[in-house]
């Protein structure tokens, strides 16, 4: 029986260091794509997403910056 071939994810997955980074930031990427989805399913502007900035650090700037990148696309 071959060997199947580990995918480029499993191969990273398989280290250490990289296993605990990914599960340290996936929480955090996971979290933003939840709260922007609602953000444009409810179609709250920037404007109002800087003034809960405060209530969203440290996601809040990302959050804005994401919004404002994807809205010039």
């Amino acid at each position: 029986m071959k060997n199947k071939a580990m995918s480029t994810f499993d191969r990273v997955m398989a280290d250490p260091e990289q296993k605990e980074l990914f599960d340290k930031e996936y929480s955090s990427f996971l979290l933003s794509e939840f709260l922007l989805e609602a953000i444009e399913k409810r179609k709250i502007p920037t404007k109002n997403l800087a003034k809960i900035n405060s209530l969203l650090t440290p996601f809040g700037y990302e959050l804005i910056a994401k919004r404002t990148f994807a809205t010039a696309l």
